[in-house]
């Protein structure tokens, strides 16, 4: 090891045990001026835009598409009362602007997340100790990937969507990245992926009502090849995104429910306040449709459950692993960022970040006593120092 990197070793521990932290930089993709071309959101706070930001420390980037404030008009299902007349309900969300992944999660982007596990292993060494707890400002790092066959069973390309993560995992992610860039990112709730994903439209499809133009648009069953394919080949929305449908399932934080209104009154409301948490791992959910999946199930509204026990038969460990999936239909199961123009309060980011099941919970802290996965502080510091003093060799 060089001089320079033992040094920066050292400024890691340093880091990590005082907690420094540093400002947060200008808002990515917010300006004052609308631009003279490209897409733009105008806001209070000025204009939207898309934008493309580095993973600090690293050659991976990611790009941001902005999705403009508006309402989410729901169907609800008529009253039950058989003397009331059966008119037709219907509920509103208000949903805030917010800027959302240009494509799925890429192996590129998430493989430095799952490199942090060997970062925190190696502190631990350094420091002596380690306390195997999630404090409230910690991120845990996965293991490595049970079967890499499975996870690769489309391929190693750096560009294809990262898949087989739990929704621990998925989460996570969001909050390393969040406190290494200094900018709010997580999972999308469920009616935010929906209001996305049909980019103003009101028909299946963000493109119409038939499925007949799907192959333009998305990977499914019929034209996949019983694969999933490199991100941003298909045609995107009208707000800029790609592979909304199909390609892979995506992760939202809402549980899952036959009834995606369940609870939703005819009153307006946010987005974020209608979110209904998981209350087991067992009722979790997915959106939009994968590669192995037909035409139907492609849908802006189509949702899927996660069946803990059923993706993890082949882990051999008890409890199972709280960070991957080694069963299908796992290999169709990745995620996309968002974040919100207005930075939600910090309880709030919690219950996006980390678990909201108790069980769960309790699992990742047995699984950290048994040394599998780590778990530490990020600071966005140390991939600018290392940067400063690899430029200085």
């Amino acid at each position: 090891m060089t001089p320079s990197r033992i040094f920066a070793t050292l400024l890691m521990i340093a880091l990590t045990l005082t907690g420094a932290t540093t400002c947060a930089d200008e808002s990515p993709g917010l300006v004052q001026q609308r631009p003279a071309s490209g897409r733009s959101v105008r806001t209070p706070q000025g204009f939207m835009v898309p934008y493309t930001a580095r993973i600090p420390g690293t050659d991976a980037s990611f790009e941001m598409e902005p999705v403009p404030g508006g309402i989410l008009t729901i169907s609800l299902p008529a009253a039950q009362d058989k003397r009331a007349p059966r008119k037709q309900r219907i509920a509103k969300l208000q949903v805030p602007p917010f800027w959302i992944g240009k494509h799925e999660v890429t192996w590129s982007e998430f493989r430095h997340y799952m490199d942090l596990h060997r970062t925190f292993r190696a502190l631990a060494r350094q420091r002596k100790q380690q306390d195997p707890k999630v404090k409230p400002d910690a991120v845990t790092a996965p293991s490595d990937v049970y079967d890499i066959s499975f996870a690769h069973q489309s391929g190693t390309n750096a560009r294809l969507p990262a898949v087989t993560m739990t929704q621990f995992t998925a989460k996570q992610y969001t909050c390393w990245l969040s406190k290494l860039t200094t900018d709010q990112y997580r999972l999308p709730t469920a009616m935010e992926w929906e209001y996305a994903c049909r980019a103003g439209a009101t028909t299946p499809f963000h493109f119409g009502s038939r499925h007949e133009q799907l192959d333009t648009y998305a990977w499914h069953f019929g034209n996949s090849h019983e694969r999933a394919h490199i991100v941003g080949q298909k045609k995107p929305n009208a707000w800029g995104l790609h592979d909304m449908h199909g390609n892979v399932w995506e992760w939202v934080v809402d549980r899952y429910s036959p009834q995606p209104w369940e609870g939703i009154t005819g009153t307006e409301r946010d987005v974020i306040a209608a979110v209904r948490w998981p209350k087991s791992r067992a009722s979790m959910t997915v959106c939009g449709g994968s590669w192995d999946d037909f035409p139907r199930e492609c849908r802006a509204d189509s949702r899927l459950r996660s069946q803990e026990d059923q993706w993890k038969r082949q882990d051999p460990h008890l409890p199972r692993s709280p960070w991957w999936f080694t069963d299908s239909p796992a290999d169709t199961i990745g995620f996309r960022i968002v974040r919100s123009l207005t930075p939600l309060p910090d309880a709030q980011m919690h219950r996006f970040w980390y678990s909201t099941i108790p069980q769960e919970a309790a699992e990742v802290n047995t699984k950290l006593h048994e040394g599998r996965g780590a778990v530490g502080r990020v600071h966005p510091q140390l991939p600018r120092l290392l940067q400063q003093l690899d430029n200085k060799k």
